[in-house]
């Protein structure tokens, strides 16, 4: 493949831009994919943490102080 892409730019200089910009958005792509699972992996374990289940007596407690 890379032999293939030499031939190509020395007939075309801008197959060698082309392939610049690929690998540049390829890495930029790479790079949010692992922001994206970053930010899922902390947002998962501070739900993980924080979550609480009411139960039906505590819900029945606040009703009658409302009521």
């Amino acid at each position: 493949m890379i032999i293939m892409i030499v031939v190509l730019t020395t007939y075309n200089p801008a197959m060698l831009a082309l392939n610049d910009m690929m690998k540049q958005q390829i890495d930029l792509s790479r790079q949010f994919l692992d922001m994206q699972r970053d930010m899922h992996k902390n947002i998962m374990g501070n739900i993980e943490k924080e979550h609480y289940y009411t139960t039906l007596e505590e819900t029945k407690q606040v009703m009658h102080l409302v009521v």
